[in-house]
């Protein structure tokens, strides 16, 4: 692709913090965002941004949190009321309402060491016909080696925890991913990515691992093309530049699930993120400040699998050059 004809991104604002933001946020069908971070002091900060005609505004914030955020998640409660599931360097994961920053709803000691990532699903993921479902599930990575599934109604431990089995060396957990939640969070499944390559697929309702693959680079995002419906494409962004999009409607009983993958620049991809508007493309985070776009073309021929969740019609993933 001529760069002269691509899509050209402009800045629109720029806003300075004073600290180290790990994560941004925005809030649905507001014009507000949540950045989240670490202080020089080592405390968590979390400010909600409102968006202006050229600046950003800081409407709402909580600077005194024991620990440095390291990732969040947005997601509805059963109120309606939106929330933030956040996870913290120190292993702990808090529950806020985005109303009301004094205090967190509900602080757990989720791991042993810092949650990397977080997802959910459930109420949180949106659903197409307007129609919230009775509960949010959150799912969380750490350091530990450890990925959780938590249910938003219940404080007294995780409903699912993987861990690495006895005598194995724990790989650190740096993302996980819902998908294929068309019906109900129960019957969805949970990408997690670790540090040495592995990307493990559990199905949620059996509680079993259902596919595993090493890419020989760690992984640092995992993201379903939509997490509400059934599991379509997943982007696997990993580091030194390397992108796999794996055809999650396209399975072989030995080689698993088709993928692509393309070297999208020298350093990390930190993630890949799929604009709501058109699943087609998505936007890949890259290490060298740049944001490439990239278009992911159907193709003419197409197979069918049937396994564990179905007939799946597949298709085949192209990235630009």
């Amino acid at each position: 692709m001529d760069t002269k004809d691509a899509p050209q991104l402009i800045e629109h604002i720029y806003h300075s913090v004073a600290y180290t933001p790990f994560v941004t946020r925005w809030i649905p069908q507001t014009a507000k965002l949540v950045i989240l971070g670490e202080t020089p002091r080592g405390t968590g900060t979390l400010s909600v941004c409102s968006l202006e005609e050229s600046s950003l505004s800081v409407v709402a914030k909580n600077e005194e949190q024991p620990s440095g955020f390291k990732s969040a998640v947005t997601y509805k409660s059963r109120s309606g009321a939106t929330c933030l599931a956040a996870g913290h360097l120190d292993g702990s994961m808090t529950l806020w309402d985005l109303e009301h920053l004094r205090e967190p709803i509900t602080r757990i000691t989720a791991h042993k060491a810092s949650v990397n990532s977080i997802d959910a699903c459930g109420t949180s993921s949106g659903k197409s016909d307007g129609q919230s479902s009775s509960r949010a599930t959150i799912a969380t990575g750490s350091a530990d080696g450890c990925a959780s599934v938590w249910d938003t109604r219940d404080n007294s431990g995780e409903i699912l925890s993987i861990e690495p089995a006895e005598g194995e060396e724990a790989a650190d957990c740096w993302a996980v991913a819902f998908g294929n939640a068309e019906s109900s969070e129960d019957d969805a499944v949970l990408a997690a990515g670790y540090d040495n390559g592995d990307v493990k697929l559990f199905d949620m309702r059996a509680a079993r691992l259902s596919w595993d693959i090493n890419l020989d680079y760690g992984v640092c995002h995992l993201q379903f093309d939509r997490k509400n419906i059934v599991m379509n494409k997943l982007a696997i962004s990993c580091l030194e530049g390397h992108l796999f999009m794996a055809d999650m409607r396209t399975f072989h009983p030995e080689e698993g699930f088709a993928k692509n993958s393309q070297k999208l620049s020298e350093s990390t991809i930190w993630g890949a993120h799929f604009l709501p508007q058109n699943r087609e493309i998505f936007a890949a985070c890259t290490g060298n400040a740049r944001t490439p776009q990239v278009f992911i073309s159907k193709a003419e021929s197409r197979c069918r699998r049937r396994n564990r969740f179905g007939t799946r019609s597949g298709r085949h993933v192209r990235t630009p050059e």
